[in-house]
């Protein structure tokens, strides 16, 4: 069986676990971020204020459930 260097390399997880999470210093920054960037991303099919609300707290919404329901030891999947 031949041997392969990625046998040796150790794999780094990308996923953060719930106890890794940190609370946000500015939440009103971050949210003017996520307002601007989905402005960007909706410039050409729909611009409305209502529109990107909804899409922010459909985020806040899965985030939520997501860290509600998991264990301190689990991975979330929306961070």
């Amino acid at each position: 069986m031949p041997v392969n260097i990625t046998d040796f390399l150790e794999e780094k997880s990308d996923k953060i676990r719930k106890k890794d999470l940190k609370k946000a210093i500015n939440l009103k920054q971050v949210f003017i971020s996520i307002n601007q960037h989905l402005y960007g991303k909706l410039k050409y099919t729909d611009t409305d204020t209502r529109a990107r609300s909804k899409q922010i707290v459909n985020l806040l919404l899965c985030k939520l459930v997501d860290e509600i329901s998991k264990k301190p030891e689990e991975e979330v999947e929306f961070c």
